[in-house]
């Protein structure tokens, strides 16, 4: 492997000596992407030599060595499960075992495919993700704004529901915490809960047990209905932990819905969405 190796820091901050495999951009540089997100061609883990000095702490010069990323007896290595904390490795065998053993009753719990699993336990992870698509905080989320939007998409389709009549908020966590944004968008102090029209109230639903029977059209549509329908995505839709928040895109009782849920979501009641 090739390196780079860095000048001597005596007080100033003396030019580099950039060599081919170096994981720092010299100058002409072939760089894709954000400033946040820099790829660099070619790319290569990079040894530095010890540089002496203290430019940040402003201690005394002393002799700091970078270890090689990767490799043998490097610092860096990133284990699996097993190696890095087999005590929690073998505790989740053991529930994997149970599962597999047991009959499960419980209307709230499902078993999610191997592909949610492997979706749930990806990079998506590390990213923060706050706001809607294409109103981020943070850069670094294009792809996060695609996958959100197909997200979107395929809730409405999974429900045969008419985009142009309805939206869906999903990022509530489950759909506990999609009930209560509801409720933190749409009622003000001491409002009730009730279905009534004769009183101008909203027709609101928490379909979570039964939203895969509403999907499969064996069960009546409550989008005929309703004004709010939410659910839970982990229960009979088989999916990954989560909740949908659907809502009219007209105007209810005076209420534009999509801005007071989304809004009751992020920043209201959550963070990002996971």
């Amino acid at each position: 492997m090739q390196a780079c190796s860095g000048a001597a820091v005596r007080g100033s901050v003396q030019q580099p000596i950039w060599t081919k495999g170096s994981n720092f951009i010299p100058k002409g540089s072939s760089v894709v992407g954000f400033p946040q997100h820099v790829k660099v061609n070619s790319m290569k883990a990079c040894r530095c030599s010890c540089i002496e000095g203290g430019l940040v702490t402003g201690r005394p010069p002393s002799s700091v060595f970078v270890p090689e990323i990767g490799g043998n007896g490097s610092n860096f290595v990133d284990h699996g499960l097993s190696e890095a904390d087999p005590e929690v490795r073998s505790i989740i065998d053991k529930e994997k075992e149970r599962q597999f053993k047991s009959l499960e009753l419980i209307a709230s719990e499902n078993f999610t495919s191997r592909a949610v699993m492997e979706a749930v336990g990806s990079c998506l992870t590390n990213k923060y993700s706050e706001g809607l698509p294409g109103k981020r905080y943070y850069g670094g989320n294009e792809y996060i704004d695609e996958l959100e939007t197909l997200c979107q998409q395929r809730a409405l389709e999974a429900f045969q529901v008419d985009g142009k009549k309805w939206g869906v908020d999903v990022q509530p966590l489950s759909c506990s915490p999609a009930n209560f944004e509801v409720y933190t968008a749409i009622l003000k102090p001491h409002d009730r809960l009730m279905i009534a029209d004769a009183v101008g109230a909203f027709l609101m639903m928490d379909m979570a047990h039964i939203s895969g029977l509403v999907a499969a059209s064996v069960v009546a549509n409550p989008f005929e209905y309703c004004d709010i329908v939410t659910t839970a995505t982990h229960k009979s839709l088989r999916g990954p932990r989560g909740g949908l928040i659907f809502f009219k895109k007209d105007t209810v009782l005076g209420v534009d819905l999509e801005s007071a849920i989304n809004n009751a979501v992020f920043p209201g009641i959550q963070g990002p969405p996971r």
